[in-house]
Formats: structure tokens, sequence, C-alpha cells
């Protein structure tokens, strides 16, 4: 009795040992199999980044949106979103990122505020990563100037523009108006082509950057400086564009008219002339092909300019640096650049690249391309938007003839010179 009792003991003993061993032995099975689909599951994941942009009108917008989804099906490791914000707003939802912390990866944007996020530390540090790009050499000194601070880059020209004059043939040839070059041609040319349906010129003169851009061509064509508002060549800008309103060749509403408003107006026949830029192009081709128009200077006062317009790349100082610089070596590179640029009508940071038949043979992209020599750049300062906020109220002020321009300018030339010793 007590050998059954033993051997029975022994039996249930081995069962379970041998229970124990099969059941250790699926366990590790499955953790093998656990780590194996969890190594997988991270070496196919990519890493997700985000990029904010205000390019606007479907032609702009979707090009941006196609350029990303290139880039996302050219690289295995990287996937960029991209996400749209109002161009009023960008520096403003950039600073409330940086408090939140909810900051995208990259960011283009408006060149003349690169300095100020340079200084802030928002934008990282890429110099070494640049200068590594093939054909870095190509870039032209005035765009990269705009994300150079304290000889460190920050970033890389995205697309450079300029505005110039934009005049609707048929209404010119019926007025038997030319084409106005100089600023006294300008006043009488927008006389003449004003009538009770349409007004002779029209600007955008919104109270931000893209009013304060435009109004810059008239001061740098007077000799004027940005920081120097109360000489005689800011004072005789200001007067030139207030008397266009007096005239009634300008409409009023210029201040409420962003660049986009500003081409409507032009397609739908309201405005004879106007001043906008290259990137309005396609959307001339896309929403008014049927409209005759052509491109000249914008009629100078002693010396031909326009203003270097375009946005920049930049990486946010933070997480995934080096796979964001991934995006801007991709674009960097002269075909995808080439491509880009062509398709929203803007012109290349790039010598080689803006050496294409495009801007040389076309006859309206010739003139933005020699526009180009006349380009003078907002800043770069870290003060910029200070200074540009004090001329755009000027501005304003000038347009609704709220006081003399004499005052208007004094004033703000102390607001100017408080900024600056700060």
């Amino acid at each position: 009795m007590k050998k059954l009792i033993s051997w029975i003991l022994l039996f249930v003993l081995l069962v379970l040992v041998s229970w124990l061993s099969i059941t250790n032995l699926i366990f590790n099975e499955e953790e093998d199999l656990v780590n194996t689909q969890t190594f997988d599951k991270t070496s196919t994941e990519k890493t997700k980044l985000k990029l904010w942009f205000y390019y606007e009108g479907p032609e702009r917008f979707n090009k941006v949106i196609k350029l990303i989804n290139d880039f996302n099906q050219s690289n295995s490791k990287i996937e960029i979103t991209a996400e749209y914000i109002p161009f009023s707003q960008m520096r403003k939802q950039l600073i409330i990122a940086q408090v939140s912390g909810e900051l995208p990866n990259l960011v283009i944007i408006d060149n003349p505020y690169h300095a100020e996020f340079s200084e802030m530390g928002l934008f990282a540090d890429i110099t070494e990563q640049v200068n590594t790009i093939a054909g870095i050499d190509q870039f032209f000194e005035v765009p990269m100037n705009t994300v150079t601070y304290n000889e460190k880059i920050y970033g890389l020209p995205f697309a450079i523009n300029s505005i110039a004059l934009f005049y609707n043939k048929e209404m010119l040839e019926n007025a038997n108006v030319p084409i106005p070059e100089t600023r006294d041609e300008l006043r009488i040319a927008a006389k003449k082509l004003t009538n009770e349906n349409t007004k002779g010129i029209g600007i955008s003169a919104l109270q931000n950057e893209e009013g304060v851009f435009q109004y810059l061509a008239w001061l740098y064509s007077a000799g004027g400086k940005p920081t120097d508002l109360d000489s005689t060549e800011a004072i005789e800008s200001f007067q030139f564009l207030s008397n266009l309103i007096s005239d009634g060749s300008m409409s009023k509403e210029v201040i409420n008219w962003t660049q986009a408003d500003l081409l409507k107006q032009f397609m739908e026949g309201n405005t004879a002339m106007m001043i906008n830029g290259s990137w309005q192009i396609p959307e001339l081709k896309s929403l008014a092909p049927e409209l005759e128009y052509g491109v000249a200077f914008i009629p100078k006062d002693k010396v031909h300019a326009t203003v270097l317009g375009g946005e920049n790349l930049a990486v946010i100082n933070g997480e995934n640096i080096e796979e964001s610089v991934e995006f801007i070596k991709y674009y960097a590179q002269t075909e995808v650049m080439e491509s880009f640029v062509k398709e929203i009508g803007n012109y290349p940071p790039r010598k080689d690249v803006a050496n294409d038949s495009t801007w040389t043979n076309d006859s309206i992209q010739k003139v933005f391309s020699e526009n180009m020599k006349y380009a003078l750049p907002r800043g770069p300062s870290p003060e910029w938007s200070e200074i540009s906020k004090v001329i755009s109220n000027a501005l304003n002020k000038a347009l609704t003839k709220e006081e003399e321009i004499e005052k208007i300018t004094t004033e703000a030339q102390l607001k100017i010179n408080k900024v600056l010793a700060k």
C-alpha cells in the first residue's frame, strides 16, 4: 500500500513538472514572438513630424501638400503632416505654441521674422547640416542673409518673390494710357483709368506685414529707410499713396484688402492696375485664363525698387531636429525646388535653378526675374516685428487721413527710436 501511494505521488510530481516545463516553453515562445513583433513595428514605424505653413489659394495650398506628400513617399523613415495657419496668425501662433509646448517641427515662415525667432532660440542652429547641402554656394546672398543670425544658419530660403505692377491690357488700350514708368505718370494714368465701375490702381494696405510689404516699395524708390520715417522720402511716399485716394483713383477699401483680395478686384475688373506678386500668376491662369494682362516694374520715384518677399524653411529647436533637416535637404535639391517654385509662381533662391528658361524667356516671369536686381529686404532684424507694426500704423493713419502726414511720421519716428534703443 505504501509503495502504491509513493508511485502515485511520483506520478503526480512528474505530471506537474512536465506541465510547468511546457507552460514555460510556451510562455518563452510567446514572449519571443511579442519581442519580435515589437521590434518589427519599431523598425517600420515612421517618425511623425508636423509642418506649419500659410500659403493660401488653391494653387499654392495644393502645391505645398503635394511637395510634402512627395517627400513622404520618398522617405521610408519620416512622415510629415502639414497644418495651415493664416498668414496674419503665424507669428502669434508660434509664440503661443512656444509657451504651450505644442510646436510644430518645421515652419515655412515669412523671411523678415526669421531673425526674431532665431534670437529667441525657437529655431534650431543647423549651420553644420546646411553646409553639407550640395550646391549651398549657389544660394543668393540676400535670401541667405535672412536665415543667418550672429553668423549661424537657422534655416534655408524656401522661395523668394517680389512685387510689380500688373495692368489690364484692354483697359489701358481703350483709355489710350501708356504703361506708367514713373510715379508722376502713374498718378496721371490712374486718374484716366478711373470711372464709375473701375479704380485706376489698387494696393494691399492691410494693417499687418502684408501692407508694410507693399508700402516699402514706395519708400525704397524714394530713397527712404524703414527706420527713418520722419525723412522727406518717407513723408513723400506716404503722401503719394494718400493722394491716390484723394484723387479717387484708389479705393479707400485698400486698408482692408489682403493681396488675395486685391487679386480678386483685379480679376473682376474693379481695378485697372494693381501692385502684387509673382505668386499670383498661377491663380490668374487658373481663375481668369481669358484675362489679358501685363507686368512691369513699379513706377519709380528716384530709383527702381521692389521688396524681397518670400519664405524660409526653419526647424524648431527641440525633438527630431535631424529628421526635420532631412526635409530641408530634400527640398534643396535642384529638381525638387525647380518643380515646386515653378508651380507656385515664385522665384528660386538658387542661382543655378534661376537660370532655367522659365524665368529667362517667359515675358511675365522675365520681369520678375529682372525685378530681383532691385529687391531690398525687410530687416533682417530681431526688432523687425516692432518696426513693422509702427510702419503699419502710420500707413493706416495716412490713408484714412486721420492726421497730417508730418505729424504721423514724427510720432512714428519717436516709436521707432524707442524700439531701436532697447
